[in-house]
């Protein structure tokens, strides 16, 4: 048989049960103790199976089903007796069927009772599953974003469904084992999870066939096998469906009685669309989050009633108009992200992701931390599973001192997203507006673990190394990260102040050059936040200097004012009353 004859290929143990009209688990064990031709796909893991139909005929052709298999077909009842035989079999047959009968209902009485206590016992633990990045068996590279999209959608749908007490793990973390080897019990382990869900996407046309596996992370044992065969603009709208499967395959509630927003069907190109925005926005870098807000932008013109295309746009423009990004002014950025999450609110009120990028939103540049504390809280009460929801409250509470709230927040954030270098990057800023720069460091070289060439990562621990004195060593790292990184105004901030601090004036100076001349991305000259200027100005001690570019900072809504107040750079002019004025205009408390 070829591999490219899909109508003669069965891509999941449903599949091939259903072929060989017997269940699941038989056809499992007969792959295990009489040679049942099944195959699994490149990445070796146990989930992913396929077997085509001639090979199984040929298996057949020389094999009898035995007899005393559960699943084989039921043998023809005997020749009924007659005269004074029948009737003696008759009382005979007669008792023995009440008696079986009663034996059956003790035992169905039993089962149930210990069937529910398991089952009461079982809903009652946290249950946690990992979703693995779904194989794309068409082989286009080009068509990756539509298969990680697919798992990243649907990550998301469980996210939602989930009952009490799951744990539905990031994308982020999935992705660390995109075409692993590795087998499924390992990844478990690893993820610290139960269950681990994997799939397949086979793209043709205007058709999309996806075929999922469920497996019991501690014995690879399959709980549940499917496929799906749909229209490519009912994808989305399959996640439910498949979420719900899942959910009940291992016995956990969903919150059935959430009301949710119908999701709007979607067309093809419109979807292709959405999910390269996802795929760009996940690489958080300036030059792929215009992409994404392209992306988005061509989606939303197409089908412009799907809440999360407006999402993905709020998220696109807050990062954009934020100080880390520098790539659009904060008056140009911020009002447009807002209008997009109302947009997005407008059409799902229940969409966490939306309420998310609206509280973030409130706190870099409305300033209004209780408005943004009550769509946090909001937020993760529709999906207490959106890892960034966490991150960003836990900033809300950062920036008001409230430290051990905001570890809280980052430690349920790293315990959905554990593989994450962002994750970690904001336990280490934590730290550091804390003034614990050790446990900052730490968590720094956690980041650099996973990612060793995740700038952010860099620049917290040049930050933590600074504030302990190890000026040489900060100047090293930001140098090093600022060359790294297309020579991008941040570093050029940290390293200018730096060299300020070190009394070496002529590097400090050039870093003030460097962002008046600031690199181009996407075909724009990148925004430089006031702030940075003032950053420079306050290491080289000239103060009066930064307060006039700190007001300036003000009038842009810069998005960095709001942690100026906890940031240890900001200690040699803390206690100027020009400083304080400028904290009470932000809203903020200053220690």
């Amino acid at each position: 048989m070829s591999a490219d004859a899909p109508e003669e290929r069965l891509e999941s143990w449903k599949e091939i049960a259903g072929y060989l009209r017997r269940d699941v688990r038989t056809v499992q064990r007969w792959e295990k103790s009489e040679g049942l031709p099944v195959q699994r796909h490149f990445h070796d893991k146990m989930g992913s199976v396929f077997a085509s139909k001639s090979d199984l005929d040929a298996w057949l052709r020389v094999r009898s089903l035995p007899a005393e298999d559960p699943a084989a077909e039921p043998e023809p009842d005997p020749p009924e007796p007659s005269g004074e035989g029948a009737a003696k079999d008759d009382i005979g047959r007669h008792g023995r069927k009440i008696w079986v009968l009663a034996a059956l209902g003790a035992i169905l009485l039993l089962a149930a009772a210990l069937g529910l206590r398991a089952y009461t016992r079982h809903r009652s633990e946290s249950i946690s599953l990992a979703v693995l990045p779904f194989a794309d068996l068409g082989g286009d590279p080009a068509q990756e974003f539509f298969s990680d999209g697919i798992t990243e959608e649907l990550i998301t749908e469980l996210s939602r469904q989930q009952g009490a007490g799951s744990r539905i793990l990031a994308m982020g973390s999935s992705l660390s084992y995109k075409k692993s080897p590795k087998r499924a019990s390992q990844i478990a382990a690893e993820l610290g999870v139960d269950y681990v869900l994997e799939g397949t996407v086979r793209r043709s046309g205007d058709r999309v066939r996806i075929a999922v596996h469920l497996v019991r992370g501690r014995d690879e044992a399959h709980v549940w096998d499917d496929s799906y065969d749909r229209p490519l603009g009912d994808v989305l709208s399959l996640q439910a469906e498949v979420a719900e499967n899942i959910a009940a395959s291992i016995t956990q509630r969903l919150d059935h009685n959430a009301v949710r927003a119908p999701r709007p069907p979607i067309s093809g190109p419109a979807l292709d669309a959405y999910l390269k925005g996802r795929f760009f926005w996940n690489k958080r870098t300036p030059a792929d989050l215009l992409k994404a807000l392209a992306c988005f932008g061509t989606a939303a013109q197409m089908e412009a009633r799907y809440a999360p295309i407006h999402a993905g746009i709020a998220d696109c423009y807050a990062l954009l108009g934020s100080a880390e990004m520098g790539v659009m002014a904060p008056n140009d950025a911020l009002p447009k992200a807002r209008a997009a999450a109302l947009k997005a609110l407008d059409l799902d009120p229940r969409l966490a992701e939306a309420h998310a990028s609206l509280a973030y939103i409130r706190l870099i540049y409305d300033w209004d931390v209780p408005g943004a504390e009550e769509e946090f809280q909001r937020a993760i009460q529709l999906n207490p599973n959106y890892p960034t929801a966490h991150q960003w409250y836990a900033l809300c509470h950062s920036i008001q001192g409230r430290t051990e709230d905001a570890l809280d927040e980052l430690r349920r954030a790293e315990r959905l997203d554990p593989l994450s270098p962002t994750v970690k990057c904001a336990l280490s800023e934590c730290y550091y507006f804390a003034r614990r720069y050790d446990e900052a460091l730490a968590s720094a070289k956690a980041a650099l673990e996973i990612d060793p060439a995740f700038m952010l990562a860099q620049v917290n621990l040049g930050r933590a190394l600074a504030q302990k004195g190890d000026l040489p060593g900060a100047v090293k790292i930001f140098a090093e990260s600022w060359e790294r990184s297309g020579k991008a105004p941040g570093l050029a901030m940290l390293l200018g102040s730096a060299y300020g601090r070190m009394g070496d004036r002529a590097h400090a100076l050039a870093m003030l050059d460097a962002l008046r001349h600031p690199p181009v991305y996407g075909g724009r000259e990148l925004y430089v936040p006031s702030l940075y200027f003032a950053a420079i100005h306050a290491g080289l001690g000239e103060t009066d200097q930064a307060f006039v570019y700190m007001d300036k900072a003000l009038e842009e809504r810069c998005e960095y004012l709001v942690y100026l107040g906890k940031d240890p750079m900001a200690d040699g002019m803390r206690d100027d009353p020009r400083f304080l004025n400028l904290m009470r205009k932000v809203g903020l408390p200053v220690s």
